[in-house]
């Protein structure tokens, strides 16, 4: 039989060497991904990180050839709840602005090619949109959540990111200063 009370201390350095292990293993592992992330475009006042995106329509959009216009990119996924509440003021703000100069992208991500062309689908969505197959162009926005929306201006700079649900007026009024 185990005396429990011997045990104690046994169990206590077995705590601390695993506790110690796993906190030191994450610090070094933040460490690691600190210099990758180094190489990543600023977020908001940075160069918009460049990409080309082919659409649910068959389309090429590239963030070079759409230089001198305002873009806003939204980055979304069928699953998301708070994707889906923000799908409409998306496509409502799209036609809004779409003879003004200004350019929307929907880029599905961490999705399905069915999954997310059944959400361009069911919202009505006639603003471009298309996944992002390897995760290449959330990694170089750093999405870590969807949606996240972004404003990029004319020089090609990031000029609003947001996490999150964004309102029409929101977006709206962020798109307007960027003009």
């Amino acid at each position: 039989m185990i005396d429990i009370r011997r045990s104690r201390p046994v169990y206590a350095m077995l705590f601390f060497l695993i506790a110690f292990t796993g906190l030191y293993g994450c610090k070094r592992a933040e460490k690691e991904n600190a210099s990758i992330m180094d190489d990543i475009p600023a977020e908001v006042g940075g160069a918009a990180a460049p990409f080309t995106i082919k659409t649910f329509a068959g389309d090429e959009i590239s963030l070079e050839k759409l230089k001198g216009k305002v873009v806003v990119i939204n980055f979304f996924a069928s699953w998301c709840g708070p994707c889906r509440d923000e799908a409409p003021s998306l496509q409502r703000l799209y036609l809004k602005y779409r003879n003004s100069g200004v350019e929307f992208v929907g880029i599905a991500v961490q999705d399905s090619v069915e999954g997310a062309a059944r959400f361009v689908k069911h919202y009505g969505w006639t603003l471009p949109a298309g996944l992002d197959e390897g995760g290449d162009i959330a990694r170089a926005y750093r999405i870590s959540g969807v949606p996240k929306t972004c404003v990029i201006g004319k020089d090609g700079r990031v000029l609003y990111a947001h996490t999150g649900t964004i309102s029409e007026e929101g977006l709206d009024e962020e798109i307007k200063k960027a003009l």
